[in-house]
């Protein structure tokens, strides 16, 4: 029997991690991630989020994180994150817009993309397919 070759075997999945302190949210959002094709890891915090990337860089495509969490909120994980793996696509979402500034600042240190709650996987796939480029 043939051996698929390298082109023809399936490519994995990217895997998003998730992270909200609100537990509902994050399920609700993990789904969302997985009806769409990619894979999810969750952390309840920014303190978490940093643990996991650390240990498992090649692990983690992408952040999908919110910005208002105890322990460590999203902009500070945000860009310790970027000190970490500057090319780690990171994805915000907030309740709450941004001034201005703030987004032009988050943009120029390398963010990805933002998402204001509440959000709908139509306004999450595309946001992937531009990290990803498919």
């Amino acid at each position: 029997m043939r051996q698929p070759t390298e082109s023809e075997e399936p490519s994995k999945p990217e895997t998003i991690l998730v992270v909200d302190d609100d537990p509902l949210v994050c399920r609700a959002t993990s789904h969302l991630v997985t009806v769409i094709g990619y894979c999810v890891r969750i952390a309840d915090n920014g303190d978490e989020a940093i643990e996991i990337v650390k240990n498992t860089p090649t692990e983690i495509d992408a952040v999908l994180m919110d910005v208002s969490m105890p322990v460590m909120n999203g902009i500070e994980c945000f860009e310790a994150l970027m000190k970490i793996s500057p090319t780690l696509p990171v994805i915000l979402i907030s309740g709450h817009p941004f001034v201005a500034s703030e987004l032009q600042r988050l943009n120029d240190l390398g963010l990805r993309g933002y998402l204001k709650k509440p959000y709908r996987i139509a306004d999450l796939e595309p946001m992937f397919v531009e990290v990803f480029g498919k």
